[in-house]
């Protein structure tokens, strides 16, 4: 499960950022997974709340923002929600839609006391 080496890594650097604040104790952390990301949310959940255990993190609150995979048609230049990676252009048909968003993984902030 990749989702446990993500949940350790976010884990550390909410430390360091806390650390180098001067904190004693990480207090919350948002995240932002896109559907396309390759990232179970329940699996991150579930491997953040066993990350945190037992360090400075634990009992931090926990958002995580789910960012839609969303194409534009090459054809017709719609731009509409992908409901997976094979998807065609629901207006016009056209398959390969181009990428807009859907494939990022980021950790957007990171709450401290």
């Amino acid at each position: 499960m990749h989702e446990m080496g993500l949940a350790v890594r976010i884990v550390e650097m909410a430390l360091e950022r806390a650390s180098e604040a001067g904190s004693g104790a990480v207090t919350g952390l948002e995240l932002a997974v896109g559907d396309l990301s390759g990232v179970s949310v329940e699996a991150l959940r579930f491997a953040l709340e066993t990350a945190v255990s037992g360090t400075p993190a634990e009992g931090a609150e926990l958002q995580i923002r789910r960012l839609p995979a969303m194409g534009q048609c090459t054809a017709c230049d719609q731009v509409f929600e992908l409901p997976d990676r094979l998807a065609g252009c629901p207006h016009c048909g056209t398959s390969a839609p181009l990428l807009l968003s859907g494939r990022e993984f980021r950790l957007e902030a990171i709450q401290v006391s």
